[in-house]
Order: C-alpha cells, then structure tokens, then sequence
C-alpha cells in the first residue's frame, strides 16, 4: 500500500481515512485474508473487518512506541488549508466543465442524428 507523502492524500477516498483504516482495507484484500470472510466460524464479514482493523491498530501502536510513526497536528496548518481550497475550486471547475462537455456532446449527438434521418 502506498504511504501517502502528505496528509491530503488521505482524502483521496472522499473522506479523511485514519491511516490504520486504509491498511485495514488493504489487508482485507490480502491473501492473509483471502478465505477470512467467508469462514462463518471466524465472524464472516464483520468479524474479518475486526481482525483486520485489530491488527492495523496493533501494528500501527507498536510503530509509535518504536517511535517510527508520529501522529499528524490536530489542526491543520494554513498551507494545508489553502492547498485543499484550491484542490476543491480544481474539482468544481472540472465537474463544471465535463458537464459543458456532456451537454455539448448531447446537442452534437441530436444534431447529427437529425440529419441523418431526413
């Protein structure tokens, strides 16, 4: 699983995922995994995602004691803020203009449509 290299990739899923979530998420589809969620034995679905976020969070604790990992600031700080502005206004824009595209390519699709038929 790819780390991300700064903390707005963690929006990436629509959502700011905590890190031991996104690796939870990976090791689901790991062959560490692979016959887990279908074992009724083992809990089914739910009890898959238990172990799976169980052995994130283990992981990820022993890393901070080891002091590999640190947690991120709780507050972001003004170049996040602004970076994330500007990737919102980046998003808005291209939703905007693929739905120019789209009306376009409808009126274009219509119009040659009725030439053909006359």
């Amino acid at each position: 699983m790819p780390l991300p290299h700064n903390d707005l990739d963690a929006f990436q899923f629509g959502a700011n995922l905590d890190l031991r979530v996104r690796f939870a998420m990976e090791l689901l589809k790991s062959p560490m995994f692979q016959d887990y969620h279908v074992s009724t034995r083992m809990g089914g679905v739910d009890g898959a995602a238990i172990k799976a976020l169980n052995v994130a969070s283990d992981l990820f604790a022993e890393a901070e004691e080891r002091g590999l990992i640190k947690p991120l600031d709780k507050e972001l700080n003004e170049w996040n803020k602004t970076h994330i502005r500007r990737l919102c206004e980046a998003g808005l824009f291209q939703q905007k203009e693929n739905q120019r595209l789209h009306d376009a390519s409808l009126k274009l699709a219509n119009a040659v449509g009725g030439a053909f038929k006359q």
